[in-house]
This record gives C-alpha cells, sequence and structure tokens, in this order.
C-alpha cells in the first residue's frame, strides 16, 4: 500500500511540475506577441515600403452600429463586418495605405448614399 502511495504523490508531482512548465512556456511565448509602438511598422503589399500613417477614420455608420469582425483582406483592404445600426448586415472595405472607404456590400436593396469616390 505504502509503494501505491508514493507512486502516486510521484506522479502528482510530475503532472504539476509539468503544468507549471506549461504556463511558463506560454508566459514567455506570449510576450513575444506584443509589440511596442515603433517596433516594426506595417509594410505596403508587395514590399512597396511603410504604410504611410492616417488620422482617425469615421466609418460614418449609423448610432447603434456595431463591427462584428474583422479581417485582413488582399491589397492592403481591411474588410469590416457591420451589423446593427437600424440597417442590414454589411460588409465595409478600407483601403489601409490612406485610410479610405472603399465601398460597402450590403444584403439590402438599394442605395445607401455610399459613394466610396465621396469619402475620398
Amino acid at each position: 500500500m505504502t509503494a501505491v502511495k508514493t507512486l502516486v504523490a510521484v506522479m502528482t508531482l510530475m503532472l504539476l511540475g509539468g503544468l507549471g512548465l506549461l504556463a511558463y512556456g506560454m508566459a514567455q511565448q506570449s510576450s513575444k506577441l506584443g509589440h511596442a509602438e515603433g517596433d516594426a511598422v506595417p509594410s505596403a503589399p508587395g514590399g512597396g515600403g511603410p504604410l504611410p500613417r492616417f488620422e482617425a477614420l469615421t466609418l460614418g455608420e449609423p448610432a447603434g452600429s456595431a463591427i462584428a469582425a474583422v479581417t485582413a483582406g488582399p491589397q492592403g483592404r481591411l474588410i469590416l463586418t457591420v451589423t446593427g445600426g437600424g440597417r442590414a448586415d454589411r460588409v465595409v472595405v478600407i483601403d489601409l495605405g490612406d485610410g479610405r472607404r472603399l465601398g460597402v456590400v450590403s444584403l439590402e436593396g438599394g442605395r445607401h448614399g455610399d459613394d466610396p469616390e465621396a469619402s475620398r
């Protein structure tokens, strides 16, 4: 009976030690995920140098709208899925190079007054 208790105690210590090492490894890896401001400047698609900085971007969506998803698209595009605001769900495409709103794709028929030329 003493041998079984000793075996259980040793296995418990090994399990706790392994979990401790796992937590330590995760903490070390997570510190590599965050970048301080100025560490790396995002570059334009195709290696065309750093992206220019732009001021705060206003999407022009009605009050009550919420960003449901964000995706980095091809050619330096940011694709936002927007919901709410009394309108049908929609996808807003932003050019990351200059912060310009390129257009909106909506499930609702008709125009929304979203003229990509007007936001230039």
